[in-house]
């Protein structure tokens, strides 16, 4: 579910040599449209991504090929009339791929390429004339180097996350009266993560026990829904949170957070929770797996289809350590917690996109600042396209903000995953566009 949007790039600056026409001499749309003042049916262009990159490369030799795809996602029909490549430095550039008309809910594609012919840096522009009558003429910015070593860049932009719905499913057996103590006293850290990204939130707490009758996916407290308006988030949430240790030992997660997400309750007693505009992030925390009767794959299915877009929707847990099966993990901490591998738990994380912290981790604050921002769908851990042949040569930038190798403060590179990783202190915030650059081997 949890997704993320990956631009790469190429960097340049260019004039206009490639330029593909449109078989047929169409016009754009009437001369008096302006932007803003067309009503009624229109066509609508999109264009995909708003960058791409070849990163630095020898001179004279080729970037791997870059995709742009040219979409209409209006109601009337699309008149392309031409893509060209417009710039200082274009003539390193080219650009391929069949100009067409396109009806609602069609596409093409056209494919950049790119070879340095100087030591310079390149910025050109991709340049698509339509008849969309707000948008004429649609730009992508080509970006690449020429250089004596062989260098990639990445950007990577985080998803726009106002608004967040999150449901809370709290193990209230006989086992974790400690655990969620140490919860509701640590639980500021996940809404002042929230508070710094500037999402507006609402909370809500049901239990795994699914055998009491006014449990079984019913949210808990009197004040059922807690939001940034209340006088005391924490306080509420510490009192909704308070359900004993009396719970059936019979813990099942997915059943009461599938429970309290459909009708009759979600129009009912559950009524409030959920905004159709927010994303919803499900958090389960449990020192036992899921004994759940709904299979892991059917509600995984069921939570990605629940706002018909699996990147607003996620399943995070704090459970057993599920690579350490049976027993996930012991903590060494207080209050002590042994709990079973969450196996189950974790197929549906994996699922739905979302992430996991180890319920023994004694260190609460920085967990739920993690689960903050992994249940919000921003990503923390970035997949290099290729190997980085040195990781003292790799620089990584957020929003134009140099960020430092740092495992308290910055980021770290991850060889077995190829990947880049933030820690909690500066995890890219919605909308950061994260750009890294790094040595790879030359290959021409």
């Amino acid at each position: 579910m949890r997704t993320f949007f990956i631009t790469l790039a190429l960097m340049g600056m260019g004039c206009s040599d490639y330029d593909l026409n449109h078989g047929n001499d169409k016009k754009n749309g009437p001369d008096d449209d302006k932007p803003g003042e067309v009503d009624g049916p229109q066509p609508d262009i999109k264009v995909e991504p708003s960058t791409v990159t070849f990163g630095w490369l020898m001179l004279d030799c080729p970037g791997d090929p870059q995709q742009i795809t040219v979409s209409n996602v209006g109601d009337e029909p699309l008149t392309v009339d031409s893509a060209s490549i417009a710039g200082t430095g274009s003539s390193t550039f080219s650009l391929s791929g069949e100009v067409r008309d396109l009806d609602p809910g069609e596409s093409f594609q056209l494919t950049v390429d790119f070879a340095p012919a100087a030591y310079m840096d390149y910025d050109v522009d991709v340049v698509i004339v339509s008849n969309d009558p707000d948008e004429p003429e649609s730009t992508v910015d080509a970006i690449g180097h020429g250089s004596e070593n062989s260098m990639y860049e990445e950007y990577f932009k985080q998803p726009d996350v106002h608004a967040m719905d999150v449901l809370w499913v709290v193990d209230n057996s006989g086992s974790m009266s400690g655990v969620v103590d140490l919860l509701g006293e640590r639980f500021e850290s996940f809404l002042t993560s929230f508070d710094s990204m500037g999402i507006d939130y609402q909370i809500g707490v049901v239990s795994t026990d699914m055998e009491t009758a006014d449990h079984r996916g019913m949210l808990r407290g009197t004040d059922k829904v807690i939001s940034p308006s209340d006088p005391d988030p924490v306080a509420t949430f510490v009192a909704n949170t308070a359900l004993g240790t009396g719970g059936s030992a019979n813990e099942q997660g997915t059943d009461a957070a599938y429970a309290a997400l459909t009708d009759p309750l979600i129009s009912g007693d559950n009524a409030g929770l959920i905004r159709e505009d927010a994303m919803l992030a499900v958090v389960v925390i449990s020192d036992e797996d899921d004994s759940s009767s709904i299979n892991t794959s059917t509600f995984s299915s069921w939570l990605n289809g629940y706002k018909g877009d699996p990147a607003k929707t996620s399943f995070s847990g704090i459970i057993g350590d599920p690579d350490n099966w049976p027993i996930g993990c012991t903590g060494s901490g207080f209050p002590p917690v042994t709990a079973v591998a969450g196996v189950q738990y974790e197929k549906v994380i994996n699922s739905t996109g979302g992430s996991w912290q180890s319920i023994c981790d004694k260190d609460f604050d920085k967990m739920l600042s993690y689960l903050a921002y992994g249940s919000s769908g921003l990503v923390f851990d970035f997949p290099l396209s290729k190997k980085p042949t040195s990781v003292f040569d790799i620089t990584v930038e957020v929003d134009g903000v140099d960020i430092p190798r740092s495992m308290s403060s910055g980021w770290t590179y991850d060889p077995a995953l190829n990947t880049i990783h933030f820690h909690y202190s500066v995890i890219p915030g919605p909308e950061s566009v994260v750009h890294i650059v790094y040595p790879v081997e030359g290959d021409c």
